[in-house]
């Protein structure tokens, strides 16, 4: 798969709030870091432990989550919105070595008006 594949599935894997999907293509050593998380999380489990109970959050607090496929340059990356696709809250950018997901990072810088938008929500 290529790079945009691959960030292609993890908005998928938001989209959806599903991180099984996510979790399908990352490393086992994968690391997430987040501007609203005091420490990165490190390795599969524990990211995807994580990934799983904040996800379970917002389905049961009824907020939508867009994610839309974007470019930081030439970079794939994503701008993820909550609530509404008019509300974005940050960027995604993904570290992919060995056709695997390496690192995920959240975060306002860059920030999501840096990006070029596609207005594509894979589903």
């Amino acid at each position: 798969m290529t790079n945009l594949e691959i960030v292609k599935e993890i908005a998928k894997g938001y989209n959806n709030l599903d991180s099984s999907i996510i979790e399908s293509f990352s490393s086992d050593d994968i690391i997430y870091e987040s501007q609203w998380v005091i420490n990165s999380i490190n390795g599969s489990k524990e990211v995807f432990s994580y990934l799983a109970h904040k996800f379970e959050i917002i389905k049961n607090s009824a907020t939508e989550m867009h994610a839309e496929l974007a470019y930081f340059g030439e970079e794939p990356c994503i701008v993820l919105a909550q609530g509404s696709k008019e509300n974005p809250v940050a960027t995604i950018r993904v570290k992919i070595e060995d056709n695997k997901i390496a690192r995920i990072d959240i975060c306002q810088i860059p920030h999501w008006n840096d990006t070029v938008r596609t207005n594509e929500y894979p589903n």
